[in-house]
């Protein structure tokens, strides 16, 4: 008896180092109902990397009631300061009540006698405030903050973000996801420590320009990605707990969009995409024979200097004689000058028609009401004729002639999605190309639109001029039925 006794004691002991020495230990002492599963096992791990220094800021995408708030917000919060007592915590929430949810949780469990059988140091300061935000006796502390809200005079070593958007209706407006990202970038990140830190960020994919789509255009190498879909490509279900009947009940009566956002983490879906990934076609530039098509140049000027303002995009376009099928050759978009423009348009149209291309015309955006796009057509013109370059000159004149989403989608769907727009397939290494795809995949949610919008002016011009693909004048003429409606009222 006394021998199981000694049996049992050592166990134990071996159960509470192995708890001090791991999270999933811990968390399976702390709550032996959890049933973990392979995906758990995959966010533990990251999470003691970033414990451990070897990464700095991972994101997790997970769908509903699956246990990432209990392992993330609550468990390792918890298991990292009985481990370190002088580390600080920031957890957020989109809002306060709910980060302090997590944060009294992880206070009550320091009482708890399992909890003190593993780190029995531990000890809460005497002067602590509230339960949802509390300090240890070595100056760690748990903080709960909500999105937006005020962490000033505060810092962490681990930054916790779980759901900073309340709703979809949040995450869809401008104004609350341009907040969200300001108080990340100013407040949150400011708060860090310059030595020992980690951030996690959990959100369900809402938005194509939600505040992962933002961090991962900006710093992807930087970030460890963990993104799970309820059912895989392949057909496979993420959890058995969760199981095939309920995935395929919850699928049924579940809105595309809301299916896509909070159970695929699908934001290209969950935003209503217009131009999806399997409609792009691309060709190799070697197969085509420039004797079946003539080129275009497309230029919508821009010169604000601001990092969120649309740059000016440049794109040229052939068209097949026979076909009317468009295949675009060249882009660029950048915020530059006025006289750097001209260069890098002329160069452009130099370069295809030193190369056997013969050119038909180029088109630009000519803005009636603003003076400095006014300039810009007049200066390239004087460089042109400066230069002894006589291209034969379009304006493309959009003012009251509808909002950029309908000259996008009147001009440039129909025939994106007859596959008559050809993207260049040695070209998706380049970083302009690969701006151009992503804000077409992203329509109508994009920040920039330039080059979707001068593409879009490309397809309008090209079938103004007749000899397209058929269909795709009718919807121009759609477009300008439209915009002729809303001049009237």
């Amino acid at each position: 008896m006394q021998e199981n006794k000694n049996q049992l004691a050592v166990a134990e002991l071996a159960r509470r180092e192995l708890a001090r020495r791991n999270l999933k230990d811990f968390i399976a002492y702390m709550m032996p109902e959890f049933e973990f599963e392979w995906f758990h096992y995959e966010v533990i791990d990251n999470l003691e990397k970033l414990y451990n220094g070897e990464i700095h800021k991972l994101m997790i995408f997970l769908h509903p009631r699956i246990g990432k708030t209990t392992i993330v917000s609550r468990f390792f919060p918890l298991w990292v300061l009985g481990k370190t007592s002088s580390d600080k915590i920031i957890s957020a929430a989109h809002t306060l009540d709910l980060a302090k949810k997590s944060g009294r949780w992880a206070r009550n469990a320091t009482k708890q006698q399992k909890f003190l059988n593993i780190f029995p140091d531990f000890k809460i300061a005497n002067d602590s405030g509230e339960a949802s935000n509390w300090e240890t006796n070595e100056d760690g502390y748990y903080m709960s903050a909500g999105v937006g809200g005020s962490i000033v005079g505060a810092g962490f070593n681990w930054g916790i973000i779980d759901d900073p958007f309340r709703s979809r209706a949040d995450v869809e407006s401008d104004t609350i996801r341009n907040l969200v990202d300001d108080w990340y970038s100013a407040d949150f990140m400011s708060r860090r420590d310059p030595k020992r830190w980690g951030i996690v960020l959990m959100h369900q994919r809402w938005h194509m320009d939600d505040l992962a789509a933002r961090l991962i255009e900006r710093e992807a190498k930087d970030w460890v990605i963990l993104s799970y879909p309820a059912i895989s490509d392949d057909g496979k279900y993420l959890s058995e707990r969760f199981g095939e009947e309920f995935y395929e009940e919850t699928k049924r009566n579940t809105p595309v969009r809301d299916w896509a956002s909070m159970y695929q983490q699908d934001p290209l879906t969950s935003s209503g995409a217009v131009f999806k990934p399997e409609d792009f076609r691309y060709f190799a530039l070697s197969d085509l024979k420039k004797e079946n098509f003539t080129f275009a140049v497309h230029i919508d000027p821009a010169f604000s200097t601001k990092k969120t303002s649309d740059g000016t995009a440049v794109i040229v376009t052939a068209r097949h004689k026979e076909t009317g099928e468009i295949y675009v050759l060249d882009t660029f978009s950048e915020q530059v000058t006025p006289s750097d423009s001209y260069a890098y348009i002329i160069s452009l149209t130099e370069k295809w028609k030193s190369a056997g291309w013969f050119m038909e015309y180029l088109s630009v955006e000519d803005v009636s009401i603003s003076p400095t796009q006014r300039e810009f057509v007049r200066g390239l013109e004087n460089e042109l004729r400066r230069q002894r370059l006589f291209y034969t000159i379009f304006h493309f004149k959009p003012v009251g002639q509808g909002k950029k989403e309908d000259r996008i989608k009147f001009a440039l769907e129909p025939m994106f999605n007859r596959h008559a727009i050809h993207f260049r397939n040695d070209e998706q290494e380049n970083t302009t190309w690969k701006k151009l795809q992503e804000q077409l995949l992203k329509f109508p949610a994009s920040r920039h639109d330039d080059l979707s919008d001068v593409l879009g002016q490309g397809c309008f011009m090209w079938n103004e001029r007749g000899g397209g693909l058929e269909g795709a004048a009718e919807a121009s003429k759609m477009y300008l039925q439209k915009v002729k409606s809303v001049k009237k009222k």
